[in-house]
């Protein structure tokens, strides 16, 4: 049986900031031309099912059960 030593390191704030990746990406806000917004708004849509529970008219009826009418 071999073994395998391993060492475990541990950084304070200051030094993991130089080895973590703060900024989210996901979140930050993109500027979109008016083809690029139609071009993402068609994809979405038509990505819609037709009929079932991720559907459109389930998606609307769901989304007035909660807010009201």
């Amino acid at each position: 049986m071999r073994k395998i030593r391993l060492n475990k390191e541990i950084f304070g704030a200051r030094e993991s900031r130089d080895y973590l990746d703060e900024e989210f990406s996901e979140l930050k806000v993109k500027k979109y031309t008016v083809e690029e917004f139609f071009d993402l708004y068609n994809e979405l849509f038509y990505e819609i099912e037709k009929q079932g529970q991720l559907s459109h008219s389930t998606i609307v009826a769901k989304s007035t059960e909660y807010v009201g009418t």
